[in-house]
C-alpha cells in the first residue's frame, strides 16, 4: 500500500520532472525530499539511513528512475525513428 501511494503521489512527479527539465542541481533537493518522503512512510526518524529503507519498500532511488526514464525514452527515439524511416519508404512507392 505503501508503495503504491509513493508512486502514484511522488515518484510519478519525479518521472514529469525528469522527462521535462532533464537533471539539474535540483537532483540532490530532490533526494533529499524522496528520503524524507521515505522516512516518513516507514515512520524512522531523520537519523535513519535510507539504504535499507530504499530496498525493504522495493523503491529506486532519484538516480535510478532518472536512468529508467533515460532509457525509456531512447527506446521510444529509437522506435520512432525507425517508424519513420518506414513511413518514408512507404509513401516512395505511392
Amino acid at each position: 500500500m505503501k508503495r503504491s501511494f509513493y508512486q502514484s503521489k511522488f515518484e510519478s512527479l519525479v518521472r514529469y520532472g525528469i522527462i521535462l527539465g532533464g537533471v539539474e542541481n535540483d537532483s540532490v533537493s530532490i533526494f533529499k525530499l524522496q528520503k524524507r518522503v521515505i522516512r516518513t512512510m516507514c515512520g524512522v526518524g531523520k537519523s535513519t539511513s535510507c539504504r535499507q529503507l530504499f530496498k525493504d519498500c522495493k523503491i529506486l532511488s532519484h538516480r535510478y528512475v532518472y536512468l529508467k526514464c533515460y532509457v525509456s525514452l531512447k527506446s521510444i527515439n529509437r522506435q520512432y525513428k525507425k517508424m519513420s524511416k518506414y513511413m518514408i519508404t512507404i509513401q516512395e512507392q505511392i
